[in-house]
């Protein structure tokens, strides 16, 4: 949140898309409830990485019409954190 409390970013880090889709099938109902008590505030949705389909679709369900959304699938620089196994 920044000082005046005028902005808020939320931040979900998933290692993959099953996890995230996992995720919008556990929140869905509440995530879609705290979108309509802030639609009007809502300034935008960003992904970095590839999404499903089912995850885009979920995405602007929640969010509703009117709200952007951008993907930005490639990773160019930075770390990424090794899987296991």
């Amino acid at each position: 949140m920044n000082e005046d409390r005028s902005q808020v970013s939320v931040v979900q880090i998933h290692p993959d898309a099953a996890s995230m889709e996992f995720h919008l099938d556990v929140v869905g109902d509440r995530a879609r409830q705290a979108y309509a008590q802030t639609l009007e505030a809502s300034t935008g949705i960003q992904v970095f990485g590839t999404p499903t389909e089912r995850i885009l679709r979920m995405l602007r369900q929640q969010a509703g019409s009117g709200v952007p959304l951008s993907i930005s699938p490639l990773h160019l620089g930075g770390f990424t954190r090794a899987r296991e196994g």
